[in-house]
């Protein structure tokens, strides 16, 4: 059974904005990681489309760093949703779209995959997970940057899906990214 993990850049000021992120050797060895782990990338639209203009091209551009080129193999080979209600075509390889989260769903993809299910940044899609009381794992790559731009994960979880969480790891990279993952607590 494999978890569903949500994995997004966060500045300190609550900002998930591509443009304020260090994506250096450091963090792509450590998506790098993550994705040897992973039978499939969930995305919403914004953060989907931003993917499916550079990876597909990425894994095979010699011009690019080993690390560049080894994660971008990785995220194109690997199964990927889309959730969109706007979306109605896809040209990446291994992606469908769908119009809504379907709760049963994804306790059903994370009953029969044998490795993990990864969110990758999307916000709103974040939320609406959480809100469902889906997600397993949260990992925050807390960036050294006040942004004061972007989008923020929204805070429309009823207080009935609030639940603590438990810190399982955290690491410093030389970048001064903060990586913190954590769990649920279960109770």
């Amino acid at each position: 059974m494999g978890k569903l993990i949500s994995s997004i850049n966060i500045t300190p000021d609550g900002f998930c904005n591509h443009a304020d992120v260090i994506a250096d050797e450091e963090h792509h060895k450590f998506s790098i990681g993550q994705m040897k782990t992973t039978d499939m990338v969930i995305f919403g639209r914004t953060t989907y489309q931003l993917f499916e203009s550079f990876w597909p091209k990425a894994a095979s551009d010699t011009t690019l760093p080993e690390w560049i080129r080894e994660f971008g193999q990785y995220i194109d080979a690997v199964q990927k949703t889309v959730y969109s209600k706007t979306l109605k075509e896809v040209n990446w390889k291994n992606t469908q779209i769908l119009p809504e989260i379907d709760p049963d769903y994804i306790s059903k993809l994370k009953l029969e995959t044998e490795k993990d299910i990864l969110i990758y940044g999307s916000p709103t899609i974040i939320s609406e997970l959480s809100g469902l009381d889906l997600i397993d794992e949260y990992n925050f790559l807390l960036q050294p940057i006040i942004s004061g731009t972007g989008k923020r994960i929204p805070a429309n979880i009823s207080t009935e899906m609030c639940h603590n969480l438990e810190l399982k790891s955290s690491e410093k990279f030389s970048s001064g990214v903060l990586n913190l993952s954590y769990g649920k607590v279960i109770s």
